[in-house]
């Protein structure tokens, strides 16, 4: 008589899922529907993994430390910029409040305002190295060293409004817009910021910006050295851009 074993083969999948934060849900909640929805952004990235979507109701959400992307996700403002905002005025903060460092990471639909607290060199709202921000508004945040954030490496910004933010100290404060030292930028609308030293719209040092509108920024500092009120370019490339109306 014989003794015949055999093994089938088991395959282990793992499905995307969807998450869900409204102001008025609680971080007690699973996040699995609107009705159990979470409260915070930063839970709920806690909670996803690679592939998931996080819907964000309409409303102001105030970020208390570092909302960290650093894995395959997508957060989205459910209705769009206009009705979705983070805050991230966070008191005593020395790192920029929304870091992206996964190729896979999406911030999609948001107004971002109120970044206030930074020190000198560290730039924010949004510090991205890898990933994606898209359909974004970047409005209203006045920082030392950059007024909208900063992009490297193989970050990707498109379809994005950046307005009315200052990047105040002299001897750091270039780019008001934007910092950019590698990745991508396209077809964002770059308009009435405010730098102390130069590069009002953007001070590139690398990377690609393409397709963008540059216009009505300054370079304020009044006794001589500010460089280019919209653009203060260093390294990189630009292409098919509109530079416009800036002092």
């Amino acid at each position: 008589s014989g003794f015949f074993l055999g093994l089938s083969a088991v395959s282990f999948f793992v499905t995307a899922g969807d998450y869900y934060v409204a102001v008025t849900g609680t971080d007690t909640n699973t996040g699995a529907s609107w009705g159990n929805a979470f409260y915070s952004l930063t839970n709920a990235v806690a909670q996803s993994g690679d592939g998931d979507t996080i819907h964000v109701s309409n409303g102001i959400y105030q970020i208390t430390a570092q909302l960290l992307l650093d894995r395959a996700v997508t957060l989205r403002g459910f209705n769009g910029a206009s009705n979705t905002t983070i805050d991230c005025d966070v008191p005593g903060n020395t790192t920029p409040p929304i870091r992206i460092t996964h190729a896979g990471a999406i911030l999609e639909g948001f107004r971002i305002i109120d970044c206030n607290e930074l020190t000198y060199h560290n730039y924010g709202p949004i510090n991205a190295s890898a990933g994606t921000v898209r359909h974004c508004i970047i409005n209203g945040n006045n920082c030392v060293s950059s007024g909208g954030g900063y992009i490297s490496g193989s970050a990707f910004i498109h379809s994005c409004i950046i307005t009315g933010n200052v990047a105040s100290h002299y001897n750091t404060g270039m780019g008001a817009g934007l910092r950019v030292a590698g990745g991508v930028v396209s077809n964002c609308f770059i308009a009435r910021n405010q730098s102390a030293d130069g590069g009002g719209g953007i001070y590139q040092t690398g990377g690609l910006v393409q397709q963008c509108i540059i216009s009505n920024n300054t370079a304020t500092r009044s006794s001589g050295g500010a460089k280019g009120a919209g653009l203060w370019i260093t390294a990189g490339r630009m292409e098919n851009c509109l530079i416009i109306a800036n002092r």
